[in-house]
């Protein structure tokens, strides 16, 4: 019998690019990751790509059309008009 021998399986080599972010947006991001919202950038930058890339081609118009025919909309736009 021929010995089987195995080699550990290497991690997928992920992509890097990079960027210097603007002061005033890193502060922002900073922020975010001190009140617990994101554990580190790349998770940060991860979630923020994620959500522009299946939201880029959204039709806002639409979507807020559906909306407010929901009864969510139809909530919000009666306790919006109780404050007036």
């Amino acid at each position: 019998m021929v010995p089987v021998t195995t080699t550990p399986r290497r991690r997928q080599i992920k992509p890097t690019t990079g960027y210097k972010i603007p002061p005033d947006i890193k502060r922002n991001l900073d922020r975010l990751i001190s009140d617990g919202e994101f554990v580190s950038y790349a998770d940060m930058f991860t979630a923020a790509l994620r959500f522009w890339v299946e939201n880029r081609k959204l039709d806002i118009g639409k979507a807020v059309e559906e909306f407010l025919v929901s009864e969510g909309g139809q909530a919000a736009l009666k306790k919006a008009m109780k404050k007036k």
